[in-house]
């Protein structure tokens, strides 16, 4: 595990970000576009981010090689250039779900979600989407395994989406994500942890760990 990859504030050419939030935490990218540095997100349901970061979170550089760095940005800043295009036909809506799978991605020539298995996306599956959208897979999903406190966690978040805490979620789409959660999940902490391994996909075993020890370098709010 090479922690010297986990970085506090600076200036990243591409990274995936982790930062705590009230109650867990949250993740997505960031990636340079000319003179400015772009924060990229899935913040809940149908809430799409992609625009100037203005505190830069801490994150990890992963390890690629230079056509594969090229490639990600390039995707990311396809994304960007469709999300602030003031077509409202091409802003992104994406739906919030919990279910992982590695045939869900973006399309790299249109930046067009492709949702080939479940409901919607999360903030960890929004990225691991982006890596799998130019054929880098993140994460060993075969190895993943079922933990309580993450039916606990998507449980949760369906109260909050029953509430309206952070925006209308149609009660339709919501009796579809309650079948979601028990599904396995992968944490955002251990999405950015992918950054701290030289060969991906990381291991269930190898993530694990990692996730929790990168939290641990970060302060609690």
């Amino acid at each position: 595990m090479q922690t010297d990859r986990f970085h506090r504030p600076s200036d990243p050419a591409l990274a995936i970000f982790i930062m705590r939030t009230e109650d867990g935490s949250h993740t997505g990218l960031l990636f340079r576009l000319k003179d400015s540095l772009i924060i990229q997100d899935l913040l809940w349901h149908e809430r799409f981010r992609s625009g100037l970061c203005r505190e830069v979170p801490h994150f990890v550089i992963l390890r690629l090689e230079p056509e594969q760095e090229h490639d990600v940005r390039m995707v990311c800043a396809l994304i960007h250039d469709r999300q602030n295009s003031r077509d409202p036909a091409k802003e992104y809506r994406i739906p919030y779900a919990f279910k992982y799978s590695n045939k869900n991605m973006l399309n790299r020539a249109t930046g067009e979600v492709q949702m080939v298995d479940g409901l919607g996306m999360s903030c960890s599956t929004f990225v691991l989407a982006v890596f799998q959208s130019v054929g880098i897979t993140l994460v060993h999903i075969e190895t993943w395994q079922e933990r309580t406190d993450d039916v606990a966690r998507h449980e949760g978040l369906l109260n909050k989406m029953r509430s309206g805490e952070y925006g209308h979620v149609p009660p339709e789409h919501i009796t579809l994500v309650e079948r979601e959660k028990n599904c396995m999940r992968v944490r955002p902490e251990e999405v950015a942890a992918t950054g701290l391994y030289d060969d991906v996909p990381a291991t269930y075993a190898q993530l694990v760990p990692a996730g929790a020890w990168i939290l641990a370098e970060i302060p609690r709010m």
